[in-house]
């Protein structure tokens, strides 16, 4: 049975799931501890900062057994204890195959289509490769799952648009100045969102860049990163006339960029159109910049607005996404049915050709016939060919494995007893 156990987002807050976040060396720990109890044929464990997710395949058949059992090892793993059970979700067969793809499309976190979880579904099933962890079964599993986060980015419109503040901020550049390449950017800050607006602006062109921030050594970090260069804070005065674009992420609370400060700069650069771009809480830059002529200024409101209409697109593709994870689902699906008449075809195989050879044994030792070429191709051939014949009609009766419960009677019916004559 395949099976997870799951925290997430949807389940818990952060603080609980902080609790019960794996790194790779506890991992194979947990591994370890757990693998005979639970009678595990293989096991990865996905845990990012919105999830931990145990995914399992094992020999236990009932769920209810198998869910006190991980979540009893979990708990007691964690030190957990008295933690109140409901934040887990349980899913078995179908509905964990399809929990995985939707997860590794994107369609589970908190960002709809972002791209970093399928990073992290690749990584958690090269942890379990390597500790060898993964058996046959979930590693086709993981595979496919990959291959549906896939298709799903590159079939659907599932990530089109900017979905954060940051990536916002990118696309309205590239929008407002389609030739970014022979533009002056100013920077005012050097954290993450500086940076995340660097990458999103650095994907196709560079641009001349000028990073500015209360701590130069920062500064100078960040624009060695992206080929630019650095000043002080107290310097950005000096170079504001110069720059067609300027953007403000900073944890200031203070007004870095006045309204005179704008006029001024328009000024020196010959009323040449000048855009600011506000990414700071609170806000950096005055709002009133946008009243100067040929000066147009976006705030938070206006970058959160577009992530909203952004976001709706992307849950309208959900319906297209849902099509494509389905047809991946639906090949997987099939191969599991395949692998679960396996061991009875086998067992066919090896039972007939069992039968066969006691059978021509006692034949020739009755018949008091010696070593005959012929008589021994012929009676595996007759055995072949009725084995063939009960493959044929297992995959008909079972529907190509999808019904289970005749293979315990087909089982039965091929066990040998040792006392026939």
């Amino acid at each position: 049975m395949i099976a997870i156990l799951g925290i997430s987002h949807k389940s818990a807050p952060v603080s609980v799931r902080e609790a019960f976040a794996f790194d790779d060396q506890e991992k194979t720990t947990f591994i370890k501890q757990i693998k005979q109890s639970l009678s595990l044929e293989g096991i990865v464990i996905l845990s990012t900062c919105n999830r931990t997710e145990i995914y399992l395949h094992t020999a236990i058949a009932n769920k209810g057994e198998v869910f006190n059992r991980i979540a009893d090892a979990l708990l007691e793993h964690k030190h957990a204890a008295n933690q109140d059970r409901g934040i887990f979700y349980f899913l078995t067969g179908a509905s964990a195959v399809e929990h995985l793809f939707k997860v590794s499309s994107g369609l589970e976190s908190m960002v709809i289509g972002e791209d970093q979880i399928i990073g992290q579904v690749k990584e958690a099933f090269r942890h379990s490769q390597k500790t060898k962890s993964a058996d046959s079964i979930l590693s086709r599993l993981f595979t496919k799952a990959i291959e549906a986060g896939k298709r799903v980015r590159t079939e659907t419109r599932i990530k089109r648009g900017a979905a954060s503040v940051s990536s916002a901020a990118a696309e309205l550049c590239h929008k407002i100045f389609p030739d970014l390449q022979t533009i002056t950017v100013l920077i005012v800050g050097a954290g993450q969102t500086a940076d995340l607006v660097l990458q999103g602006i650095m994907k196709k062109i560079q641009p001349e860049i000028i990073i500015a921030n209360r701590t130069l050594e920062r500064a100078e970090k960040l624009a060695k990163k992206y080929g630019g260069r650095a000043i002080a804070l107290s310097a950005v005065e000096s170079v504001i006339a110069h720059c067609d674009l300027v953007i403000a992420a900073t944890s200031s609370k203070e007004r870095l960029i006045t309204r005179e400060i704008a006029e001024s700069s328009m000024a020196g650069r010959q009323f040449k159109k000048q855009v600011y771009i506000d990414l700071s809480v609170p806000a950096n830059i005055s709002k009133q910049v946008d009243e100067i002529e040929k000066v147009r200024y976006y705030g938070m409101d206006e970058l959160q607005t577009i992530v909203i209409k952004n976001m709706e697109r992307r849950k309208s593709a959900i319906q297209q996404s849902m099509i494509v994870i389905g047809e991946v689902m639906e090949e997987f699906m099939q191969w599991m049915d395949i692998q679960n008449l396996t061991p009875t075809i086998m067992s066919i195989k090896e039972n007939m050709k069992n039968f066969q050879q006691t059978e021509l044994e006692n034949f020739k030792k009755v018949n008091k016939i010696k070593e005959h070429a012929l008589i021994d191709q012929y009676s595996e051939h007759i055995s072949e060919k009725y084995a063939r014949i009960f493959i044929r009609r297992l995959k008909e009766v079972t529907e190509n494995g999808k019904n289970p419960e005749y293979l315990r009677v087909i089982n039965n019916l091929f066990e040998p007893t040792g006392n026939d004559k």
